[in-house]
């Protein structure tokens, strides 16, 4: 009887992980619908962004850095996994983003972290940002902003003491049940957690803008 009850257990656990997720065919764990790597040749100065994205909203983020740049700089845009880290020393400037995934940074960018902080570290300009949905527009405080670099950006910047980042971003993200797998799905439906896609391309800019400023 203990036997066919764990057989059982096994059964469901297996189940609800092959569901396919609202809006997906087939379950799978990895970005969807990236946007494309990008070139541009817009200024002197050579700036790298590299990010992960679990649901595409943090590549449109990267995408809209990027194209405010263009208007200054030659900028490459790149997904982490394509990067070539023997690049990173060849730029002015590195942007790296990443959402944030169970309080965490995707464990792509925890890798590139990892393994080549000293890289990074001797790249001339840093920066750092996150997306999250932490700062709706109802919730984008001050104080607000304090607490999502104390929970989310401190602890890295601690951790690899030697990229001194000139900036840091905390940008609204997105949150949609039809983008999520089915565990998600499930896990965030029992919790109540409100959905909406809480970007702001004004905020986004004046980041980027921010960023350029301070790399003069």
């Amino acid at each position: 009887m203990k036997k066919c009850f764990s057989l059982t257990c096994l059964m469901l656990v297996l189940g609800v992980l092959l569901l396919p997720a609202p809006g997906r065919c087939c379950w799978w764990w990895g970005p969807n619908d990236l946007v494309p790597d990008d070139s541009c040749s817009g200024g002197e100065k050579r700036i790298l962004i590299t990010y992960d994205s679990r649901h595409n909203a943090t590549s449109l983020i990267a995408q809209s850095i990027y194209n405010r740049l263009c208007e200054n700089a030659s900028v490459d845009l790149k997904y982490v996994n394509n990067l070539d880290p023997d690049d990173i020393e060849t730029y002015d400037a590195i942007i790296i983003g990443s959402p944030i995934y169970i309080s965490s940074w995707l464990p792509d960018v925890n890798r590139l972290l990892q393994l080549h902080h000293d890289k990074i570290a001797r790249v001339p300009s840093s920066a750092y940002f996150i997306t999250c949905t932490f700062l709706k527009d109802s919730n984008d405080t001050p104080q607000r902003r304090q607490d999502a670099y104390d929970y989310y950006i401190k602890k890295v910047v601690e951790q690899y003491p030697d990229i001194k980042p000139i900036d840091t971003g905390v940008l609204s993200g997105e949150f949609l049940y039809s983008e999520l797998y089915f565990l998600e799905w499930f896990l965030m439906k029992i919790s109540g957690f409100q959905e909406g896609d809480f970007r702001n391309e004004a905020k986004i800019e004046a980041w980027a803008d921010g960023f350029w400023e301070k790399i003069q």
